[in-house]
């Protein structure tokens, strides 16, 4: 199938995708059974679907598993057990991308989970670096000393600073992007979904 669709088979494959019962598009979706034009308009018609409503059959268990977070927590044990081995079979740059990916959907639903401790925590992180840099501007960490290894330690300080806030705002945005998430655990899954698939677009570039 080409990359581009005419007007005519994407009128087609809509009109399919909403006759379809919701489960087998949303089982379709999940499971990447369609290829990359077709997918696309998948999401746009159960988006659709699900935000004006369903009348085809098994619209009512759509719903209720919407508010079931057991899709969110599955695929991220599954990304978790993909990282631990991607340490092993890939090389190491590429391994802490898969890791990322893991972080994202361990992070984000443990968000959505516990929204008020979420956000409680991704703002203290948000503001722990800033602590470690106020302390060690006080403590006189940062500045440039005389002698063999003093120079060295200011610059340790400065990149020890740089992977802080980079770490620290990381895990603060998904915690707060997580708690702060109103629509449902299907509508997450949905979003972490594209976001890996962009990140593993990502990682095959870089082989």
């Amino acid at each position: 199938m080409t990359n581009v669709l005419s007007e005519k088979k994407r009128a087609s494959l809509a009109a399919l995708y909403h006759d379809m019962p919701i489960e087998e598009l949303e089982r379709r979706i999940a499971e990447g059974q369609l290829a990359a034009p077709t997918m696309a308009i998948a999401r746009e018609v159960l988006h659709y679907r699900l935000e004006h409503g369903d009348s085809t059959p098994g619209s009512a268990s759509a719903t209720q598993r919407g508010g079931n977070q057991g899709s969110v927590v599955g695929t991220a044990m599954v990304q978790v057990l993909v990282a631990c081995l991607s340490w092993v079979v890939l090389p190491g740059h590429l391994a802490a991308l898969v890791t990322m990916v893991a972080v994202c959907w361990v992070v984000v639903g443990l968000g959505k989970a516990l929204p008020r401790v979420g956000l409680a925590v991704g703002v203290v992180f948000a503001l722990a670096p800033l602590g470690l840099l106020l302390w060690a501007w006080r403590t006189g960490a940062l500045v440039m000393r005389g002698g063999d290894y003093k120079p060295l330690e200011a610059l340790l300080t400065w990149v020890g600073l740089v992977i802080a806030f980079g770490l620290f705002w990381s895990l603060a945005s998904l915690l707060i992007f997580g708690s702060r998430h109103k629509g449902s655990w299907r509508d997450l899954h949905d979003k972490l979904e594209k976001m890996s698939d962009e990140q593993r677009e990502a990682i095959t570039r870089r082989r």
